[in-house]
């Protein structure tokens, strides 16, 4: 769990600067839109965006440095795992679940 900062509870406001090849720019635009879409209809779930890094995913981001500190991941999952809501979400043992949900990309 990462420490508090005045700035957990309040939206904050910024712009990154980012720099990757175009197939992987729209995966990582699919990620966020995925993002937004799962918070304007109050929907959770695990989104997840491979980073292939010893191929040809080397991206470059620049943001301002006013921002909180990044969060640190927590690896209890077996991988790189993100959870603002300062739990850990760990599947017991032996429990698999599959889910299929079609998403309408329309435009906004």
């Amino acid at each position: 769990m990462g420490r508090s900062d005045a700035t957990d509870w309040e939206d904050v406001t910024f712009t990154i600067t980012a720099t990757m090849r175009g197939r992987w720019a729209r995966q990582f635009l699919g990620l966020l839109k995925l993002m937004q879409q799962n918070g304007s209809v109050g929907h959770s779930e695990i989104v997840s965006f491979y980073s292939d890094g010893d191929g040809d995913y080397h991206p470059k981001f620049e943001w301002d440095d006013g921002l909180p500190e990044p969060a640190k991941p927590s690896e209890s999952r077996g991988e790189p795992f993100f959870d603002a809501r300062g739990a850990v979400l760990v599947a017991p043992s032996g429990c698999h679940a599959s889910a299929q949900i079609t998403r309408s990309w329309g435009t906004a």
